[in-house]
């Protein structure tokens, strides 16, 4: 949570800067802060969210009824969030700048959804000005023309198909975009990214969306899982796959959302490919993280406790606990793992097996940080009660807190819990705990569910990864993979390394399929149950905006093209179903070709070498597939409309179907061959030939 310190100052310096910059980035607001407060800057030299939090809290597309207000040279300077990059490269950063920016704005909505591409000249000007260029993710006016493939299937808009696929996306965790080829399956992952920073997720590292992994029939579970790798010297070790070292990725940053595109997914042999991966890429079993820096996550933990009772007689023991209970606390996991403090300010941790022991020994806490306690003093001679996090028993330091466990009374005024974790005690807020039933309240044996917000670092110094040396269970650090939940998770041993895998909520994948794509095998149940599969399909007709830029001829013949497109689709579909219709991206292709034509000529050029050798060779696929191409063709009765381009289908014959291919041939224009057969008519033909007055015929005849 932000102290009031560090957010009025926040409040104080952000209108002034505007003012004085026109447009800052959130990361120079970080700078400012920082020089202020060093106390923002972390031992690792990476910065504390205190002004992202507050920014996010403020300024949320989620509360955007609520403004930003500065206090600056004037009153009250109305202070709106937007995105920018620079010179078009990279994911787009959190921008901030005056309300009055942009002249062509009027809601706070229109900042969430625009993205100002700033050129490096135009970023290093004392005064930032408005750049040149920008995208919308809502576009309200016909002032920039999308890019190819923004626009979704079946006449819904482009934001709204992005919209659904995203919210499907982030729920399901996997999803497959299928549908013919050219209707904008791999370029839509764009849209999805966007739409998801729209929301509020915040899509980074290497899974942009800009990530993607093409699949093809030589693709191989040695080189998508893991496999055997020269090292040096002769010899081999196994080391992680593509996808795992997105998996990694993902595992590192928690805080972020990476999106990774597996591309023409049914041309490699999956379920070989995917191997072990198959049941921990499922959403259900995908492993949740318990940390965050937003400073407003809680998650539930379990606690157990454990006493040393008076004697009646005799010794004392250990610290003696309820074997089913701490069991239960421990997730089922025979393996008790807890920190200690057996001096002083000495931390450490060990082990015991529940199965063998009932006791833990008091001198593992005759420290000093307070691990014991004495509560139910009739009874008991000390107490200790143990958080689990993460596999590892943590001994609340805290004397309220351990009291109001031991007796089962609720949470009260009580906010923070302290506990003692490896590098010291840590304070973190709490909202609550309940009680498994079999705890008892007499002896202070209890265990339960306790509701915690732990804030950590997520790029911390304690990363190993990228040490040579490290040993893990994991393609990754034990530090790394402490981030994720150790109790609710669905892992596999791979079947080479042996190292466990697991799949995180933030690795979301987007496949793409295509349809008519005859060499593959249709994918098998168990993956289409973990997959949701979303069909896109060509568009009903060209988006109009997108024509705005197309003026006299090069119009004409583009909806000449456009209508035959239509017309040739409605055909198809008709005769051989969805999956046969042609993809809209030509028409994306063709309308920039005509754009930088140099004349009508070379336009009327363009749009018959895009039938030829683009939409019919596909056609031609379409119908020799059937195996009665030449009757198909008939029917759909579309040979006349080509006649026109000088184009023809030449089928074959169809007795012979199994050899003879359905091949695109240039035909005469039908007015020329007409006129070439008159000019014939009126040419007569000539007497024999005659020379030098000598009778050619009479000559031949007398030899």
């Amino acid at each position: 949570m932000v102290g009031g310190e560090k957010k009025d100052y926040i409040m104080k310096i952000m209108g002034p800067e505007i003012e004085g910059r026109g447009f800052i980035s959130l990361i120079e607001l970080e700078e400012i802060m920082q020089k202020e407060f060093p106390d923002l800057i972390r031992e690792d030299g990476s910065s504390k969210t205190t002004v992202q939090a507050y920014f996010n809290k403020t300024s949320h597309i989620s509360n955007m009824q609520n403004p930003i207000y500065g206090e600056g040279s004037v009153s009250n300077v109305e202070i709106r969030k937007t995105m920018f990059k620079i010179g078009g490269k990279g994911h787009a950063g959190t921008g901030i700048c005056h309300h009055s920016f942009d002249d062509k704005i009027t809601t706070e909505e229109e900042y969430q959804n625009r993205t100002y591409d700033f050129t490096q000249e135009e970023w290093d000007q004392p005064m930032r000005e408005k750049p040149g260029q920008f995208t919308d993710k809502k576009p309200k006016t016909a002032e920039r023309v999308e890019e190819p493939g923004e626009e979704s299937s079946g006449g819904s808009t482009d934001n709204e198909r992005e919209k659904r696929y995203a919210e499907v996306l982030y729920r399901r965790k996997n999803i497959v975009l299928e549908g013919p080829p050219g209707t904008g399956k791999t370029y839509a992952i764009e849209g999805i990214v966007d739409e998801l920073r729209s929301q509020g997720k915040y899509v980074g590292g290497g899974g942009e969306g800009k990530f993607a992994i093409t699949m093809h029939p030589a693709t191989s579970y040695e080189d998508f899982i893991e496999g055997l790798r020269p090292i040096g010297k002769g010899d081999f070790d196994y080391k992680p796959g593509v996808f795992v070292q997105r998996i990694k990725d993902a595992i590192q940053r928690p805080d972020q959302q990476h999106v990774v595109l597996l591309d023409e997914l049914n041309r490699c042999n999956v379920p070989r490919v995917l191997g072990d991966l198959l049941t921990t890429l499922e959403a259900s079993k995908r492993t949740e993280s318990v940390f965050s820096e937003s400073g407003d996550a809680f998650v539930e933990c379990h606690f157990a406790s454990a006493t040393i009772s008076k004697p009646i007689g005799g010794n004392t023991m250990g610290l003696r606990f309820s074997v089913p209970l701490m069991r239960k606390a421990n997730s089922g996991d025979e393996l008790l793992t807890y920190i200690r403090n057996p001096s002083e300010r000495e931390i450490g941790e060990t082990s015991k097996r529940l199965g063998e022991v009932r006791d833990i020994p008091k001198n593992d806490f005759g420290g000093d940080l307070g691990a014991l306690h004495q509560i139910i003093a009739d009874t008991n001679l000390h107490e200790i009660v143990f958080i689990f996090i993460n596999g590892k028993a943590h001994p609340i330091i805290s004397p309220e807190v351990v009291e109001l466990i031991l007796r089962g009374q609720p949470l009260g005024s009580v906010s923070e819990i302290q506990f003692l974790g490896i590098n010291g005690v840590q304070t973190h807020p709490i909202g609550g705990w309940t009680f498994h039933d079999d705890s008892d309240y007499n002896s202070g044996k209890v265990s339960g569910t306790i509701s915690i917000n732990i804030s950590v670092s997520l790029s911390g110094p304690n990363c190993e990864c990228d040490d040579e040396d490290m040993e893990s269970d994991y393609y990754w650090c034990e530090s790394c993979d402490d981030k994720w939940d150790y109790d609710k998770r669905t892992e596999v041993s791979l079947s080479g390394s042996k190292k466990l895998l697991h799949v995180p909520n933030n690795l979301l994948v987007v496949a793409t399929m295509n349809t008519t794509d005859r060499s593959v095998a249709p994918l098998d149940a168990a993956l289409r149950r973990r997959f949701v599969f979303l069909r896109v399909d060509p568009l009903d007709e060209f988006p109009k905006k997108q024509k705005l830029a197309l003026d006299g001829h090069r119009k004409i013949i583009f909806n000449q093209t456009e209508s035959l497109w239509i017309e040739l689709n409605d055909e198809l579909r008709d005769k051989l179903g969805r999956d046969a219709t042609i993809g809209h991206s030509y028409l994306f292709d063709l309308k920039q070709e005509l754009i930088e034509a140099e004349n009508d000529p070379k336009c009327d050029e363009l749009v018959k070498q895009c039938w030829q050798y683009s939409v019919l060779p596909q056609v031609a696929d379409l119908l020799d597939a059937t195996g009665r191409s030449k009757s198909v063709w008939e029917k759909m009765k579309m040979e006349q409309k080509f006649k026109k381009l000088r184009l023809k289908l030449d089928t074959g014959p169809e007795e012979y179907k199994a050899f003879a291919r359905t091949i695109i041939v240039e035909t005469e224009n039908e007015e020329e061959s007409v006129k070439e057969n008159q000019i014939e008519e009126e040419i007569e033909p000539l007497d024999p030939p005659q020379m030098g007055g000598l009778d050619l015929e009479k000559i031949s005849s007398d030899e």
